[in-house]
């Protein structure tokens, strides 16, 4: 199978990662205060369960930025996505089923309320990162935009898609 398109992006920006480093530094202190030093951390005491909780939930969401990508593939028969580790497989839109395509800019807070996997009012969202994607227009309507940071790359690859197959 032809593939014009290959694309893997992850959560890079720095802010991001201040925030990450931030609370986890915040939650290992007071770990530190409370296990070694004996004190309490604001209301929570050394026994308290919470300890437990949020280390799990920080765990998980560290887990979650370091693992997390976004592939997008751009093939003959379709376009293929995977955002994981919420997708362990990739999905495939096909061809077929695509009315319009067309890379854009798009304003990710605005739009979308964000960056990931997102619902908004123009419809789904797939993106990590920036402000650049392929809208897709689905025969029934719905409309999935899909983040790029190599969008020079995507245009040319659509192009050459679209001298093969029937899709404006």
């Amino acid at each position: 199978m032809t593939t014009y398109f290959k694309e893997r992006q992850k959560f890079t920006q720095i802010w991001i990662w201040i925030i990450i480093i931030g609370t986890t530094g915040l939650w290992c202190y007071a770990k530190y205060q409370t296990y070694f030093l004996k004190q309490a951390f604001g209301n929570i005491e050394p026994t308290d369960n919470i300890f437990h909780i949020v280390d799990l939930i920080m765990g998980l969401m560290l887990l979650l930025f370091l693992t997390a990508n976004l592939k997008t593939e751009i093939r003959k028969d379709g376009l293929y996505y995977k955002f994981f580790p919420i997708q362990f497989r990739f999905r495939h839109i096909k061809w077929e089923n695509v009315k319009t395509m067309k890379l854009r800019q798009y304003s990710p807070i605005g739009e979308y309320l964000g960056w990931g996997i997102r619902f908004g009012l123009s419809g789904r969202a797939y993106n990590v990162k920036g402000n650049k994607g392929l809208q897709l227009v689905l025969k029934n309507g719905k409309r999935i935009l899909f983040g790029t940071q190599q969008s020079d790359e995507l245009q040319q690859a659509i192009e050459k898609l679209k001298k093969e197959i029937d899709i404006s």
